[in-house]
């Protein structure tokens, strides 16, 4: 054997024994994380159809640094609210987003970068014209796509396929960019007018889609770690932004400040959604739970813990969530969907800095709506009612053009939560 084999046999000893040790040291310095939390498919994307009569989903593998690959596919469906499939796509590799256009004619799906006609499944987009892009959301009122790669984000029409604007690193002055730093996700503003590019070092980017010169008009650098989740409110004008370490921030795009910071998860955040009334935000992570946050008080509640709940959405007209997790047979994925208010118990006055209480449990049993045969379930149950009522806060609109500053708001002590246990009805 001569010295080369023998050198190269050394590398790789010494490899395994450092990468051992590294794993070790994890596992003593982060437990909690060394959890096999995510092996097998989740439900990794969620989205309603604009008029709220369909709900696609994607299932995939969520894998964080400690994660087990398992390789497994995934699928793209799209289902009425009865549970009945009117679109569906098997791949091999797991899928990390699908999302239907505003018109409910076409549909996106990632990483694949493909789009179809949704009635004759007709492919329009196939790889090959977006295999760069990572990131996709449908235009609010046209039928353009918002594609973000590692260093760019694009307006994009399906149709013509054709790029009308594109945002990139060169946009944002020098040294600001660090150059190991990409971009993660993009979304547009209510109005179609502004976008939000987020990065892997949790600085936020507010561009201008119909501007040639000067597009960067916000930069946001509230987090410190990879922001994979945003969510722009059309009733109050804000974004909620949530990272990897289960931070999430509510600001106003306008003058980068931060108007309020929820603190409760501990873990990667791994959906977040407003709801169309701007009053609330749900939330899940990978500490094992859903959230529901009345964000102008900082009021929190779990609705969900001890199970990893992967993507969540609330309805168009906000009167209902829906949420999916580990996905054990592909032909009979379970997408909940339960009314909002089944969710909340109702709870003494809301203030910044409440003390703590005991944890309160309100077990609901859902019947189904003999009107319509959906996957929606209504609570038998009546909460009692609590001792004082107080008026929620009314979220002023924040218009994500003016230049008036907001003035945030101080960043309340973590509040005690209330569990609310439900048992939904399954979409099949």
């Amino acid at each position: 054997m001569n010295i080369h084999v023998l050198t190269y046999h050394f590398q790789v000893v010494r490899f395994c024994i450092m990468t051992g040790i590294v794993i070790a040291l994890f596992a003593v310095t982060n437990p909690a994380k060394m959890q096999p939390l995510v092996a097998g498919n989740y439900v990794t994307s969620l989205n309603w159809s604009a008029d709220g009569s369909l709900v696609a989903y994607a299932t995939g593998q969520i894998i964080p640094p400690w994660g087990e690959i398992t390789f497994e596919g995934g699928l793209a469906r799209v289902i009425q609210r009865d549970g009945d499939v009117v679109f569906s796509r098997d791949y091999p590799w797991g899928l990390t987003h699908v999302e239907l256009n505003a018109a409910q004619n076409m549909i996106v799906i990632l990483p694949s970068g493909e789009v179809f006609e949704l009635e004759d499944q007709q492919l329009i987009v196939g790889p090959s014209e977006s295999i760069a892009f990572n990131s996709a959301a449908w235009g609010p009122i046209e039928d353009s796509l918002l594609w973000t790669g590692v260093r760019t984000a694009r307006d994009y029409n399906p149709t013509s396929q054709t790029s009308s604007n594109v945002f990139s690193t060169r946009d944002v002055p020098v040294n600001s960019f660090p150059v190991d730093e990409r971009m993660v996700n993009s979304i547009w503003s209510p109005n179609g007018v502004l976008a939000a590019t987020s990065t892997t070092f949790g600085t936020i980017y507010i561009w201008n889609t119909t501007s040639s010169e000067g597009r960067l008009q916000t930069t946001f650098s509230g987090h410190n770690d990879s922001v994979e989740h945003l969510v722009w409110n059309a009733a109050t004008g804000l974004i909620a932004s949530g990272d990897d370490s289960g931070r999430i921030l509510v600001w106003n795009p306008t003058t980068g400040e931060t108007v309020r910071e929820l603190v409760g998860h501990t873990d990667a955040i791994q959906g977040l959604d407003w709801r169309a009334d701007g009053t609330q935000l749900v939330s899940t992570g990978l500490d094992n739970t859903m959230r529901v946050w009345e964000w102008s008080s900082g009021e929190m509640q779990i609705v969900e813990s001890g199970i990893l709940i992967s993507a969540v959405a609330y309805s168009p007209d906000g009167t209902e969530l829906a949420y999916g997790g580990e996905v054990t047979d592909p032909n009979n994925v379970s997408i909940e969907i339960v009314p909002v208010e089944s969710l909340i118990t109702p709870s003494a006055t809301p203030t910044d800095t409440p003390a703590p209480t005991a944890t309160a449990t309100t077990t609901h049993t859902p019947t189904p709506d003999a009107a319509t045969v959906t996957a929606s379930a209504t609570p038998t149950d009546t909460p009692a009612p609590t001792a004082t009522e107080t008026a929620t806060p009314t979220p002023t609109p924040v218009d994500a053009t003016a230049t008036a500053s907001m003035t945030p708001t101080d960043t309340p002590a973590p509040t005690a939560t209330e569990t609310a246990t439900h048992t939904p009805t399954p979409v099949a």
